[in-house]
């Protein structure tokens, strides 16, 4: 007889495995990235900042009577900008008008109509 080959059945392919970094790994690696990149910008504004108040205390130094104006402007426009928010907050809350009470009747004028003279008999 006429010998057969049997083969085991081939196994079915696995799913790939996974990466070895895990979500929270990869979460974690851009929270330091953007903590990093937070703190390079605030270093930046904050040497911007400085710079610029340097120069606006020496520009202020020279022209004392321009820092007054301005300074007095940007007062004056602050104090307009609050009268108006003040102005516009108390009109959503105003009170609805009372009903006005009818005026007074005047008394009717007296007529003068003709006395009625009766004969005495």
């Amino acid at each position: 007889m006429a010998e057969t080959k049997t083969t085991a059945p081939t196994p079915a392919k696995t799913a790939k495995p996974r990466s070895t970094t895990s979500t929270t790994d990869t979460i974690k690696t851009q929270a330091a990235d953007l903590k990093k990149s937070a703190k390079a910008t605030l270093d930046s504004a904050s040497k911007k900042t400085s710079a610029a108040t340097k120069k606006t205390v020496d520009a202020a130094k020279k022209n004392p009577k321009t820092t007054a104006a301005i300074a007095a402007g940007a007062a004056a426009a602050i104090a307009g900008a609050a009268v108006a928010a003040t102005k516009l907050s108390k009109g959503t809350t105003k009170k609805p008008a009372t009903a006005r009470k009818p005026a007074a009747k005047k008394p009717a004028a007296k007529t003068t109509a003709a006395k009625s003279t009766t004969a005495k008999k």
